[in-house]
Protein backbone atom coordinates (compact mmCIF):
# COMPACT_ATOMS: atom_id res chain seq x y z
CA UNK A 1 0.00 0.00 0.00
CA UNK A 2 2.88 2.15 1.25
CA UNK A 3 4.34 1.88 -2.66
CA UNK A 4 1.12 2.54 -4.19
CA UNK A 5 0.76 5.66 -2.61
CA UNK A 6 4.32 7.05 -2.93
CA UNK A 7 4.44 5.80 -6.82
CA UNK A 8 0.54 7.86 -6.77
CA UNK A 9 2.49 10.60 -5.20
CA UNK A 10 5.17 11.22 -7.93
CA UNK A 11 3.45 10.59 -11.11
CA UNK A 12 2.24 14.08 -11.16
CA UNK A 13 5.42 15.00 -11.04
CA UNK A 14 6.42 12.93 -14.35
CA UNK A 15 3.92 14.96 -16.26
CA UNK A 16 6.25 17.97 -16.70
CA UNK A 17 9.15 15.67 -18.06
CA UNK A 18 9.82 15.62 -21.86
CA UNK A 19 10.90 11.86 -23.07
CA UNK A 20 13.36 12.16 -26.45
CA UNK A 21 12.96 8.33 -27.67
CA UNK A 22 16.25 6.83 -27.57
CA UNK A 23 17.98 5.71 -31.38
CA UNK A 24 20.57 3.46 -31.47
CA UNK A 25 22.76 5.58 -33.39
CA UNK A 26 22.11 8.19 -30.85
CA UNK A 27 20.79 11.64 -30.75
CA UNK A 28 19.39 11.84 -34.31
CA UNK A 29 20.29 15.09 -36.66
CA UNK A 30 17.50 17.14 -35.48
CA UNK A 31 18.36 17.28 -31.76
CA UNK A 32 21.88 17.51 -32.50
CA UNK A 33 21.24 20.83 -34.87
CA UNK A 34 18.84 21.90 -31.34
CA UNK A 35 22.33 21.46 -29.34
CA UNK A 36 24.53 23.57 -31.12
CA UNK A 37 22.43 26.09 -31.24
CA UNK A 38 21.48 26.29 -27.63
CA UNK A 39 25.28 26.35 -26.51
CA UNK A 40 25.98 29.28 -28.81
CA UNK A 41 23.12 31.25 -27.00
CA UNK A 42 24.34 29.66 -24.02
CA UNK A 43 27.47 31.30 -24.33
CA UNK A 44 25.48 34.55 -24.72
CA UNK A 45 23.50 33.93 -21.73
CA UNK A 46 26.58 33.88 -20.04
CA UNK A 47 28.86 36.39 -21.39
CA UNK A 48 26.09 39.28 -20.39
CA UNK A 49 26.93 38.74 -16.85
CA UNK A 50 30.26 39.61 -17.95
CA UNK A 51 31.52 42.47 -20.18
CA UNK A 52 35.09 42.30 -20.19
CA UNK A 53 35.63 40.25 -23.49
CA UNK A 54 38.71 37.95 -23.14
CA UNK A 55 42.05 37.78 -25.84
CA UNK A 56 41.29 34.44 -27.87
CA UNK A 57 43.27 31.81 -26.20
CA UNK A 58 43.38 33.40 -22.57
CA UNK A 59 42.78 30.38 -20.75
CA UNK A 60 41.13 32.00 -17.49
CA UNK A 61 38.90 34.71 -19.18
CA UNK A 62 35.39 34.88 -17.67
CA UNK A 63 33.93 35.32 -20.83
CA UNK A 64 33.13 33.13 -23.75
CA UNK A 65 34.80 34.37 -27.19
CA UNK A 66 32.04 34.08 -29.76
CA UNK A 67 31.50 32.77 -33.11
CA UNK A 68 32.95 35.19 -35.32
CA UNK A 69 29.16 35.51 -36.84
CA UNK A 70 27.56 37.11 -33.75
CA UNK A 71 28.38 40.76 -34.14
CA UNK A 72 27.44 43.72 -31.42
CA UNK A 73 25.45 45.71 -31.58
CA UNK A 74 25.57 49.00 -29.77
CA UNK A 75 22.48 50.85 -28.04
CA UNK A 76 21.56 53.16 -25.27
CA UNK A 77 21.09 50.46 -22.12
CA UNK A 78 22.67 47.81 -22.16
CA UNK A 79 24.12 48.50 -18.93
CA UNK A 80 21.84 48.16 -15.35
CA UNK A 81 19.77 51.16 -15.35
CA UNK A 82 17.65 52.03 -12.73
CA UNK A 83 15.42 49.51 -12.37
CA UNK A 84 18.85 47.01 -13.06
CA UNK A 85 17.75 45.64 -16.58
CA UNK A 86 20.75 44.83 -18.19
CA UNK A 87 21.09 43.39 -22.17
CA UNK A 88 22.65 43.18 -24.94
CA UNK A 89 21.99 42.98 -28.41
CA UNK A 90 23.93 41.02 -31.51
CA UNK A 91 23.42 40.80 -35.46
CA UNK A 92 24.26 37.53 -37.24
CA UNK A 93 26.70 37.95 -39.63
CA UNK A 94 25.53 35.08 -41.96
CA UNK A 95 22.13 36.80 -41.38
CA UNK A 96 21.95 40.73 -40.86
CA UNK A 97 18.23 40.54 -41.01
CA UNK A 98 18.34 39.02 -37.11
CA UNK A 99 18.53 40.93 -34.09
CA UNK A 100 19.42 38.73 -30.42
CA UNK A 101 18.51 40.35 -27.53
CA UNK A 102 20.10 38.96 -24.86
CA UNK A 103 19.24 39.45 -21.30
CA UNK A 104 21.00 39.49 -17.64
CA UNK A 105 19.90 37.63 -14.73
CA UNK A 106 20.01 38.40 -11.43
CA UNK A 107 23.29 40.28 -9.85
CA UNK A 108 24.55 39.93 -6.21
CA UNK A 109 23.54 43.37 -4.84
CA UNK A 110 19.89 42.61 -5.22
CA UNK A 111 18.55 45.30 -6.78
CA UNK A 112 17.21 44.13 -9.55
CA UNK A 113 15.42 41.45 -7.67
CA UNK A 114 12.86 43.48 -6.34
CA UNK A 115 12.41 45.10 -9.95
CA UNK A 116 12.62 41.89 -12.38
CA UNK A 117 10.97 39.21 -10.04
CA UNK A 118 9.08 40.77 -7.31
CA UNK A 119 7.64 43.37 -9.44
CA UNK A 120 7.75 43.60 -13.50
CA UNK A 121 9.80 47.00 -13.85
CA UNK A 122 12.25 44.99 -15.95
CA UNK A 123 10.18 43.17 -17.94
CA UNK A 124 7.99 46.17 -18.82
CA UNK A 125 11.43 48.02 -19.45
CA UNK A 126 12.92 45.53 -21.54
CA UNK A 127 9.35 45.30 -23.80
CA UNK A 128 9.25 48.88 -24.46
CA UNK A 129 12.91 49.15 -25.10
CA UNK A 130 12.92 46.34 -27.73
CA UNK A 131 9.65 47.28 -29.24
CA UNK A 132 11.00 50.71 -30.15
CA UNK A 133 14.43 49.05 -31.39
CA UNK A 134 12.50 46.91 -33.75
CA UNK A 135 9.46 49.71 -35.00
CA UNK A 136 12.45 52.40 -35.26
CA UNK A 137 14.53 49.48 -37.94
CA UNK A 138 11.40 48.00 -39.47
CA UNK A 139 12.77 44.39 -37.93
CA UNK A 140 10.00 41.80 -38.16
CA UNK A 141 9.37 40.22 -34.45
CA UNK A 142 9.78 36.76 -36.71
CA UNK A 143 13.21 38.09 -37.25
CA UNK A 144 13.96 38.28 -33.34
CA UNK A 145 15.70 35.70 -30.92
CA UNK A 146 15.39 36.26 -26.82
CA UNK A 147 17.94 34.89 -24.37
CA UNK A 148 18.11 34.93 -21.30
CA UNK A 149 19.28 33.09 -18.16
CA UNK A 150 17.70 33.04 -14.69
CA UNK A 151 15.78 36.33 -14.24
CA UNK A 152 16.40 37.44 -17.98
CA UNK A 153 15.18 33.86 -19.35
CA UNK A 154 12.19 35.25 -17.53
CA UNK A 155 12.58 38.62 -19.13
CA UNK A 156 13.08 36.56 -22.44
CA UNK A 157 10.24 34.37 -21.76
CA UNK A 158 7.86 37.60 -21.02
CA UNK A 159 8.91 39.40 -24.16
CA UNK A 160 7.95 36.47 -26.37
CA UNK A 161 4.32 36.19 -25.35
CA UNK A 162 4.45 39.97 -26.04
CA UNK A 163 6.26 39.43 -29.67
CA UNK A 164 4.32 36.59 -31.65
CA UNK A 165 6.71 34.82 -33.98
CA UNK A 166 9.86 35.65 -31.80
CA UNK A 167 11.83 32.60 -30.92
CA UNK A 168 13.53 32.32 -27.40
CA UNK A 169 16.14 30.32 -25.67
CA UNK A 170 16.13 30.49 -21.80
CA UNK A 171 18.45 28.64 -19.25
CA UNK A 172 17.10 28.05 -15.65
CA UNK A 173 14.70 31.08 -16.08
CA UNK A 174 12.77 32.29 -13.18
CA UNK A 175 9.05 32.05 -13.10
CA UNK A 176 7.08 33.84 -15.03
CA UNK A 177 4.05 36.09 -13.71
Amino acid sequence: MNRFLMGAALLPSLAGCMHVPYSRGGFDQSQKIRAVESWRYAQLAYNVYHREFPDPGTPASPAFVLDPDFVPVPHESNDNDDVGLAYDLYRLRSAPDRLIAVFRGTEPDGCDFGHGNLRLHQQERATGDLRRYIRERSISPDAVTLVGHSLGGAIATHLSYRLPGSRSYVFNASPVP
